[in-house]
């Protein structure tokens, strides 16, 4: 499992601790989020303090659950022995994930 610890506060903050990004990590997110949305979150933090990383794809993902539609998540740049100008970029944007998160608008989000 991609998740740790997931608990809400007294005062609506959640907490999620994302231990590693793995194929099922946006699905998981996802649903804890909505568990904890439906226990009275309204603001979260996301904990990424010693995930190693993992799956790319699946971290744009997760971050699609935060941010709107066709928003910029990660650009990814190649350097050529060509020079600066022959860069090669790629940015990838926020898909609308198949399950959304929150019931209502995305809440502020924390990183830590």
């Amino acid at each position: 499992d991609p998740l740790g610890r997931v608990d809400v506060s007294g005062d609506g903050v959640g907490y999620v601790r994302l231990k590693e990004f793995n194929a099922r990590t946006a699905d998981r997110l996802a649903e804890a989020l909505s568990d904890l949305e439906t226990r009275g979150a309204s603001r979260y933090v996301l904990d990424l303090r010693g995930n190693p990383g993992g799956a790319f794809q699946e971290a744009v993902s997760a971050a699609a659950l935060f941010v709107k539609d066709g928003a910029p998540v990660v650009t990814v740049v190649e350097r050529t022995s060509a020079g600066e100008g022959s860069d090669r970029r790629e940015t990838f944007r926020a898909k609308a994930p198949p399950r959304a998160a929150f019931a209502s608008a995305v809440p502020p989000v924390e990183l830590w």
